[in-house]
């Protein structure tokens, strides 16, 4: 495919991409989401204990997906709703931008991956809203990005995927179990083959 066609393939996927997400902002824990990243900002600390609802006000609380949550405050704060549309949008496209990434390393060609992310997006669609999983794709995918470079030799450093994987636990907890499997099997791939005697 020559260049000119591929660039503009690659702009039309992605005004296709962000389009698909681009809906009505309906999520009712955006709220708790955006207070607890307002309080973590003022306080310059992770909460400790439950200061959201009154039955266990007080009692020690580990405080899920902080991460995420210290990110999305500076959107709302200084962009408001068009603050948070573009939370969605950015997200959504590092996200699928690494996906892309990763399909030509691996030898994608042509628009074949451009269909694919544009029909994946639509299917991300539901999932798009100001939650801890928009930030946990862009991790993900860059996971698999990381251990596809290293399956082909290429010079990226090892110690990074332990980072995703650490830095996916605090932005999103269900997420890092996915993550931390990936660098499971690093490891074996790395171990040299046993010989039999």
């Amino acid at each position: 495919m020559p260049r000119g066609a591929l660039a503009a393939s690659l702009v039309v996927a992605t005004l296709c991409a962000l389009a698909a997400v681009t809906t009505r902002i309906y999520d009712p824990d955006l709220w708790q989401h955006l207070l607890v990243g307002k309080v973590i900002w003022q306080t310059h600390a992770i909460p400790q204990t439950q200061l959201w609802t009154w039955p266990t006000h007080g009692a020690p609380d580990v405080l899920p997906s902080w991460l995420f949550r210290v990110l999305l405050w500076p959107f709302w704060s200084l962009g408001g709703l068009w603050g948070l549309y573009a939370w969605r949008w950015l997200t959504t496209f590092v996200a699928f931008g690494l996906a892309y990434l990763t399909a030509r390393r691996m030898g994608a060609t042509g628009v074949g991956p451009l269909l694919m992310i544009v029909w994946s997006a639509i299917l991300w669609r539901g999932r798009s809203q100001m939650r801890p999983e928009t930030f946990a794709g862009i991790l993900l995918m860059a996971q698999v990005l990381l251990l596809e470079t290293r399956r082909q030799r290429t010079s990226v450093s090892s110690s990074r995927a332990p980072t995703c994987s650490t830095t996916c636990s605090t932005g999103h907890p269900p997420q890092a179990g996915r993550v931390a499997r990936p660098a499971r099997w690093r490891s074996r791939w790395s171990r040299p083959a046993s010989r039999a005697s």
